[in-house]
């Protein structure tokens, strides 16, 4: 689940763990895990999970998931909301001025 961390006067996005409820705060510790969509053009449920309770979550669920890493679904997850890698460099030189 993505949540809003405050620090200070900033709102910082972080992902907590759909099972333990605890931060995700190493990537290569996580995966993002899914109910996979039942036809064609239809979704699915997914979770950011840590990897050592994916068991807790299929037994929550009662069906098998799929899954992928944390940093592949975010990879993709950028991609398909727009921002490329070049919509991410054309912000960074928007913000230098």
């Amino acid at each position: 689940m993505v949540r809003i961390l405050l620090k200070g006067a900033d709102a910082c996005p972080v992902i907590e763990c759909d099972v333990c409820r605890l931060p995700i705060t190493d990537h290569k510790n996580a995966n993002a895990a899914y109910v996979h969509p039942s036809s064609e053009g239809t979704t699915g449920e997914c979770f950011h999970i840590h990897k050592g309770c994916d068991q807790k979550l299929r037994e929550r669920l009662g069906v098998q998931t799929s899954w992928q890493p944390l940093r592949t679904h975010l990879q993709y997850l950028t991609i398909n909301v727009g921002l490329t890698p070049d919509a991410l460099r054309e912000d960074s030189l928007d913000q230098l001025g």
